[in-house]
């Protein structure tokens, strides 16, 4: 898919993921969308449904993120 870049336009698309301090993936998301900001929310959003699927209670404590 072709979606716009910093500077120009790409074919790709924009992969978000929430991994643990091991690297096990707990949620996944791609979409032909550039921008990572608007996609912190869902993806925690997302981590804690597949923690409550997963039936861990525990929620996660601490998140690292950078800026796209």
């Amino acid at each position: 898919h072709v979606m716009k870049g910093q500077r120009h336009y790409v074919q790709g698309y924009n992969t978000q993921t929430v991994v643990t301090e091991d690297q096990i993936v707990l949620a996944a998301e791609i979409t032909i969308e550039a921008g990572d900001f608007s996609h912190l929310r869902p993806m925690l959003t997302a981590t804690v449904h597949e923690l409550t699927n997963a039936g861990i209670e525990e929620k996660p404590q601490v998140a690292i993120a950078d800026a796209g």
